[in-house]
This record gives C-alpha cells, sequence and structure tokens, in this order.
C-alpha cells in the first residue's frame, strides 16, 4: 500500500505539470471501522450457471470458483449471500422452499424436506467454504405464500399476524421463525453453517417476483420472535434485517426497529448486522444504528454491458464508477 501510494504521487507532478510533490503517509496501525468483508450472491438459480447448467465445463467452474472466492486466485470475497427459496419447484429462476405445501395451519406439524442442493446454492457454498469463505448469509426474499397476506409468494404482501394485518389461516410469526431455523439445521447438520440470517429483502417494494412487505415495526414484531426462537434452540447465528432497496429506504424502518415494546425490548436488540440496498438511494449516509451495516445488493440494471471499460465516461457499468460508489460508501 505505502509502496502504490509513493509512486503515485510521484507520477501526478509529472502528468499535471505540478512544480512540487505532495507526500502522502498512511499509518496501518490506526483502525477506523471494521470491515467484515466483499460479497456477492448466486440467488436465484444463479449458482446453477456457475455450475454447468449452460455447459460450462467443470475446469472452468472451478476457475469461476477461484476468482470469486480464492485469495489468492481471485477476488477472495468473504461474504455469499444465498436465498431462502419460497417456491413450490426450481424451474426457470425460482428457488425451492424446504415447505413447498401449506401444513393445515401455523400450528399444525409443517411438511417440510430438503434436496441438499437449494438452487444450487448448497454445493456451490460447499466449493466457496472450501476455498475461505467465512460468511455464508441466507435471507429470504418472501415467505412461502401460505403465510402471507396475498396467499402468494410474488407481489410483496404481508407475513400474517405481524401489527396491522389479519388473516383468516392465523397468525404465522412463530411458524415463519421455526421455518427460517429449520433451514438453518439442514445446511448446519451438512456442514455447511450459515453465519447470518435475514427473512426480508426490499420490504418497501412490491415486485412480481419472491417478496415481501414490512415496515420497520412489524419488522420488529417478527425479530423478536425469531431471536427468542433461536435463543431457545441455542444455535449460533446472526440475525439480519432488512435488505431495503434504498438506504434512504432503510432508514426510514430505523425507529420502528429500535422502538421498545410493552417489555422493553427492540426488534434492533436482536439484530448482529442492519443492511440495506443501493438502487433507489445511494449509501451515503449513516444509517441510525450502532451495529454493524452491511449494503447487500446493487447493480446497474439499465447500461450497457462494460467488461473491458474501468473508465470511458463514468457509465453506470463501469469500474471507476463502483470504485466511487464503494469509496462513498465506506467514508
Amino acid at each position: 500500500m505505502m509502496n502504490a501510494l509513493t509512486l503515485l504521487t510521484l507520477l501526478l507532478p509529472t502528468v499535471l505539470g505540478w512544480d512540487y510533490t505532495v507526500e502522502l503517509t498512511v499509518d496501518r496501525s490506526t483502525k477506523y471501522q471494521v470491515v467484515d468483508g466483499w460479497g456477492c450472491s448466486e440467488a436465484f438459480q444463479r449458482a446453477t450457471d456457475v455450475l454447468g447448467r449452460y455447459g460450462l465445463s467443470p475446469q472452468n467452474q472451478s476457475y469461476v470458483l477461484d476468482l470469486l472466492f480464492d485469495v489468492e486466485k481471485g477476488a477472495g470475497f468473504t461474504i455469499l449471500r444465498n436465498g431462502i427459496g419460497s417456491s413450490n419447484s426450481s424451474k426457470g429462476n425460482l428457488m425451492n422452499s424446504i415447505e413447498p405445501y401449506a401444513p393445515a395451519g401455523p400450528n399444525a406439524t409443517p411438511n417440510y424436506t430438503w434436496d441438499h442442493y437449494s438452487s444450487g446454492q448448497f454445493p456451490l457454498s460447499q466449493d466457496a467454504r472450501a476455498r475461505g469463505l467465512p460468511y455464508i448469509y441466507a435471507d429470504a426474499w418472501s415467505a412461502p405464500g401460505f403465510m402471507k397476506t396475498n396467499d402468494d409468494e410474488n407481489n410483496g404482501g404481508y407475513l400474517c399476524g405481524v401489527e396491522g394485518t389479519h388473516c383468516s389461516t392465523g397468525d404465522w410469526k412463530q411458524a415463519y421463525a421455526n421455518y427460517l431455523i429449520q433451514f438453518w439445521k439442514y445446511w448446519n447438520d451438512a456442514g455447511v453453517p450459515i453465519t447470518h440470517l435475514g427473512f426480508l429483502n426490499e420490504p418497501s417494494f412490491a415486485p412480481d417476483y419472491a417478496s415481501m412487505q414490512s415496515n420497520g415495526t412489524q419488522a420488529a414484531d417478527f425479530i423478536r420472535v425469531l431471536g427468542k426462537t433461536i435463543q431457545k434452540e441455542n444455535i449460533d447465528v446472526e440475525i439480519v434485517c432488512c435488505d431495503d432497496y434504498g438506504w434512504e429506504q432503510q432508514e426510514a424502518l430505523m425507529a420502528g426497529l429500535a422502538a421498545p415494546d410493552e417489555n422493553g425490548n427492540s426488534g434492533e436488540s436482536y439484530l448482529s448486522v442492519i443492511s440495506g440496498h443501493g438502487y433507489a438511494s445511494p449509501p451515503d449516509f449513516q444509517l441510525s444504528t450502532s451495529l454493524r451495516v452491511w449494503e447487500t445488493e446493487w447493480a446497474d440494471l439499465t447500461g450497457d454491458y462494460t467488461p473491458y471499460e474501468f473508465w470511458n465516461h463514468s457509465g453506470p457499468g463501469e469500474g471507476l464508477t463502483w470504485a466511487s460508489r464503494i469509496q462513498v460508501a465506506r467514508l
């Protein structure tokens, strides 16, 4: 790091025509913030793409995995965000659920099943861990449709039982907590421990794919149930919330997460990480929390594919654009 910075200061006067030099010194012993790492996601069947769904050879599968997760041969990503499926099949880009069919009610015995594949994410996670990956974040884009107010895994809808909802089928908060913990148990028992667990994705958005809405108060309502169940089960996992689709949108949830209930317990008190995305509004300010903060999703969804341009005209897909956004978020 020191050598690279020194070289830069020597080159700048020559390039810009300055008649003086600037020296920049970085003291690595001074710590300002903890960075848990950098990551990626292979949800919605992207894991199966890496594992050869469209003909990628075993040799190139290994090459791609090295580029993603190997610290010597590639980026050495430290966080893998997996989707907890809510669909009753794995057709197309769907992620299959461990409870594809509804039980008789929220208190009835659930019909859990697991294929040891999780839409390709389980074997990919095994490969990533073999390359040194420390953190696996399993996040549900939606609860199964039968647990929601709209009886659909898609198009938003709310978890039955949280504040402000009423469902003829009853209160599904505990059933959803049990469902998430069972997913954790399947993976843990198979040798791939999930370190972080989430239950929402972009709760201020209701697209026509797997999604579930929530405000901060409703999220806290469920977090208390999930947190107490995790404590009762004595399992080692950290809860993450809420992955909203913009930084301002996530900030709007914070007051509800922090508000205590009648027993003085806030939803935030059960959390380890606050998470958000950058689509609707960028991560350019600090969220109202003392917890660790992860920016877990953001991408260029509209611009041209620019794999060979680090910088040309500040395009939305260029490397320098994203380097700048990362730097702003870190500061």
